[in-house]
């Protein structure tokens, strides 16, 4: 899988309720309402969350095949994880 870009940023829900913000936090109060500055990184996190959640669900049927292959030691690995991981992280 490659990643490219950020794609669109969901927008966060506003708060319902508030409590006493912890120290660091950024908040601004005006006219008795609150605001809350959320990382961009956080919004970034919260994309990636989003588009996995539109992603195909995880195939319960091959977990469960590959597991029992593992456990009776009868798993062929024919992939070379070193490369498999250089190139994942070359991707990044």
């Amino acid at each position: 899988m490659k990643i490219s870009g950020l794609g669109p940023l969901q927008s966060v829900e506003p708060v319902k309720s508030s409590s006493r913000p912890s120290e660091g936090s950024q908040v601004a109060t005006s006219n008795n309402a609150t605001t809350v500055s959320v990382s961009k990184d956080a919004a970034w996190v919260e994309s990636l969350r989003s588009t996995a959640q539109q992603l195909n669900p995880v195939r319960a049927n091959v977990v469960a095949e590959t597991r029992a292959q593992l456990e009776n030691g009868t798993f062929e690995a024919s992939v070379d994880l070193d490369s498999l991981v250089d190139s994942l992280l070359a991707d990044f």
